[in-house]
């Protein structure tokens, strides 16, 4: 950005949160480009050798120094070397005056100790970056546990052959156990007898690479009673279409069921007075 003393320059922002995650505020710092490379590129003599630009992919001159005795015409002479800062993409030209030229190339202390400057610029502000997205990544990871632990449908994660690697809180409620007594077992475990063909269908259709995706109406042993479900589900495959994983949701679905039936019952015995 342009800072108000009209030069480029950075203006970051960093969360700073309390031990249970809560946001106690945010920390700002406006730096000017001269000054953060000026202190990373301090060494007198690759001031006196060289020339440095630093360039926006716009080839908008961010950054510029020209030694007391740097002659015109050197421009196209110049090192340029992709760099990132800030996660923006930079060009850093470094043109070395004719007396410089010759000992870079002749020995490697040069170059290193350009790299190295280089390299430090880079990844101490690539840090701070990274630091944040650290941050970031711990809150999308407290916000989905918050999320799957008090969502009111059951989920189940099962491997390529059903058997349940994952089960979310709302699993182990309904069904009455503990979680050590869901994960590593076969989900055919917990359907009814009758209605396991429609699983054991479902899946085969998904080994030949169906999706699956409609629902799958089941009854489930939940607290020792057979309890009517309702399954719907997404699968994840790898880059050649294996399944790794498949993802339902489920639901109680009994409560319905019921309504449906008394509904049956209902117009059937409309039916009869009618017909009587």
């Amino acid at each position: 950005i342009h800072l108000l003393q009209g030069k480029p320059g950075f203006a970051t922002y960093f969360p700073m949160h309390r031990a249970d995650g809560s946001l106690i505020g945010i920390i700002n710092g406006v730096f000017l480009m001269e000054d953060v490379v000026n202190n990373c590129l301090s060494e007198k003599k690759l001031k006196e050798r060289f020339a440095i630009k630093i360039f926006t992919l716009n080839q908008e001159l961010a950054y510029s120094h020209e030694p007391l005795n740097f002659p015109p015409g050197l421009e196209g002479t110049n090192e340029a070397i992709n760099i990132r800062i800030v996660d923006k993409d930079w060009l850093l030209n470094l043109i070395p005056l004719a007396a410089a030229r010759q000992p870079l190339f002749m020995f490697g202390s040069g170059l290193g100790m350009i790299g190295g400057i280089v390299l430090v610029l880079a990844l101490s502000i690539l840090l701070r970056a990274y630091l944040q997205r650290l941050v970031e990544l711990r809150e999308s990871r407290e916000n989905y546990k918050l999320l799957v632990d008090h969502q009111a449908d059951m989920l189940l994660k099962l491997d390529p052959d059903f058997q349940i690697v994952f089960a979310s809180p709302t699993v182990m409620r309904k069904f009455g156990i503990p979680e050590g007594e869901v994960l590593g077992r076969p989900a055919s475990e917990f359907v009814h007898p009758d209605d396991l063909p429609l699983l054991l269908a479902q899946k085969e259709k998904i080994d030949q690479g169906g999706e699956g995706t409609e629902s799958l109406v089941i009854r489930m042993k939940i607290r020792g009673d057979w309890v009517w479900t309702s399954w719907t589900g997404s699968n994840m495959r790898d880059a050649e279409g294996r399944l790794k994983a498949r993802i339902s949701v489920g639901r109680d679905i009994t409560t319905e069921r019921e309504m449906e039936s008394r509904l049956r019952q209902g117009q059937k015995l409309q039916a009869v007075r009618q017909l009587a």
